[in-house]
């Protein structure tokens, strides 16, 4: 009796989802049931465009990263920083806050490298000094 009920309910599923959701319970040539195929992260990642700039996201980011680095969330912060950065590729705050959380998780060649695009991105900057100290000071530690 159990198994007429299961088999009941199984059956009832698959209308469901055939009826509702137009997804069919088997393919029709195999008599398979379809297979979900999901892109890779990494795969979708470089689909991605490159957002246009946009200050007013960049400083939520940084908000936002603010709030995950006083609770010692280092990982959301870089996220939240790096985000910053792609909203405000010429604004400095988001890469020295990036710079700082990357150096306070010891990751000194990937601060380094921040610190060489924010360098390169925006070289005539006034913050481009203390970008080159820092970048220093981070060759140092990194030693």
């Amino acid at each position: 009796q159990f198994r007429l009920v299961l088999k009941s309910m199984i059956a009832l599923y698959c209308t469901y989802l055939f009826l509702v959701l137009g997804v069919p319970a088997q393919d029709q040539e195999s008599g398979r049931k379809p297979v979900l195929i999901r892109v890779d992260d990494d795969q979708q990642r470089e689909e991605e465009v490159k957002p246009e700039p946009d200050i007013k996201k960049a400083r939520k980011a940084v908000q936002i990263g603010n709030f995950y680095y006083k609770r010692e969330n280092y990982k959301a912060a870089e996220l939240r920083y790096r985000e910053a950065v792609l909203y405000g590729p010429e604004w400095s705050e988001g890469y020295e806050k990036l710079v700082k959380t990357l150096e306070t998780v010891a990751q000194y060649d990937e601060a380094i490298q921040v610190c060489h695009d924010f360098l390169l991105a925006v070289p005539e900057s006034g913050k481009a000094t203390d970008f080159e100290r820092r970048l220093n000071a981070l060759k140092e530690k990194q030693k």
